[in-house]
């Protein structure tokens, strides 16, 4: 890989995310979207065993709600670090790019053998591994950074004692208790002031919690399933639902850390046909 200013500035950015990591939290909790900002890092599946392969992806909405479609920069590094001394040091090497025409960046996890090497050995319940994430004000590599970070698990559990991600089934748009139409734009046209967002997850494994995001700055929603709608002027507001499956890691000093599994969904509501 190439060292080159864009790959050092990334790695500058995942550094400082990653070593601040321990002390705040992932996401910011407020609803409004005045600014661009991450709002979830999808890893799937959120737990892997050796060998296999973890698509990770950024959802990251810009201040006028539509998606960033810029570059992403990955690195991965451990989370036992992060814990114990609140930083890490990211090799260059250990930093990827992930070029706007790529729906993800896909890590291989490396042999027990390479993770050992690399990470120190693992605990009982394997390694809890954080991997970092920036993206660029208006997708230019040289502009204003912005960061985040998630956790994984990687462990030789057999598949079905895994933490998984949820999945939204549906995200609909109600309007007098009538579900409405997205147009041929995937827009809804809402008749009248308000709406009710309603979404289903595909199963509920207990511990859901349901983050949304607008671009109206008087929506205050809860972490409920079921949404109230209602903003001040006509036009068109862009929506994010962020549903989140929190696990806990149990260390070996008996300790826990809070991972949690992601699915997302955007939709646009117009009011007053706009």
């Amino acid at each position: 890989m190439k060292t080159n200013a864009w790959t050092w500035a990334a790695a500058l950015a995942c550094l400082a995310i990653v070593a601040l990591a321990g002390c705040v939290k992932p996401f910011p909790s407020a609803s409004y979207l005045d600014k661009q900002r991450f709002l979830a890092v999808i890893a799937d599946p959120l737990e892997a065993a050796p060998g296999e392969q973890i698509s990770f992806s950024a959802v990251v909405a810009n201040k006028d709600g539509s998606r960033y479609a810029g570059p992403i920069a990955w690195a991965v590094v451990t989370g036992a670090m992060l814990r114990e001394e609140g930083q890490a040091n990211i090799d260059p090497n250990d930093v990827h790019r992930q070029t706007p025409d790529e729906p993800a960046f896909v890590w291989t996890v490396p042999s027990a053998t390479d993770l050992r090497a690399k990470f120190g050995p693992p605990e009982k319940n394997g390694y809890l591994v954080t991997i970092a994430a920036t993206a660029f004000a208006n997708g230019d590599p040289n502009g204003a950074q912005i960061s985040a970070f998630k956790l994984f698990v990687i462990s030789d559990k057999p598949a079905a004692q895994r933490a998984i991600n949820p999945t939204i089934q549906s995200l609909d748009v109600l309007s007098g208790g009538r579900s409405l139409a997205p147009d041929a734009d995937d827009r809804y046209e809402a008749p009248g002031d308000s709406v009710t967002l309603e979404a289903r997850p595909e199963r509920d494994l207990g511990a859901l919690t349901y983050h949304w995001f607008a671009t109206d700055e008087d929506f205050s929603p809860d972490l409920d399933a079921k949404q109230k709608f209602a903003p001040g002027d006509h036009g068109a507001y862009s929506i994010y639902l962020v549903l989140r499956q929190s696990y806990f890691f149990r260390h070996d000093d008996s300790t826990s850390t809070r991972v949690a599994g992601e699915d997302w969904r955007r939709i646009e509501v117009v009011f007053g046909g706009h």
